[in-house]
């Protein structure tokens, strides 16, 4: 059995091979209350429903740890980017006690961004749903000890 010590010396690409074979292990669980791939990989699917995974779009696994101020993207659709930014509003909201906001240009791209992608993944998501009351609130979100404006 793996413990966290060796785990952090992984590669990131080890480290997706690892949960996909063993997505339950104890020491993966402990993990990914400090690794946000790790706990987007084990707590979120697509808001398709699919599995999330990172094996064929591994650009997103540098910027899914990259917590600076701005982060800065160019790039073309429909490569994961909002999935992405869900999910990490979704994991440090659960880890830690704060106030997240998540704007937009107008109250209707709120609404249809909140109930098209946002609730679907929460949805989808035993655990979310175990820990987020009211996930189709479009305007506000309840995460542990968190909130999502």
């Amino acid at each position: 059995m793996i413990n966290a010590k060796e785990l952090v010396k992984l590669s990131d690409d080890d480290i997706i091979r690892l949960i996909e074979k063993q997505p339950d292990n104890k020491v993966l669980r402990d993990f990914e209350r400090i690794d946000p791939i790790i706990w987007q990989m084990n707590n979120i699917r697509t808001e398709k429903g699919e599995k999330l995974e990172f094996i064929n779009r591994p650009y997103l696994i540098q910027p899914m740890s990259d917590f600076s101020e701005h982060l800065v993207f160019k790039k073309a659709s429909q490569v994961g980017v909002t999935q992405l930014s869900i999910g990490k509003v979704l994991f440090v909201s659960d880890i830690n006690k704060m106030t997240t906001i998540y704007t937009f240009p107008t109250a209707g791209d709120v609404t249809k961004f909140s109930k098209a992608r946002f609730s679907a993944i929460v949805r989808d998501s035993k655990y979310l749903q175990s820990r987020i009351k009211d996930y189709d609130n479009a305007t506000f979100k309840k995460i542990g000890n968190s909130t999502i404006y």
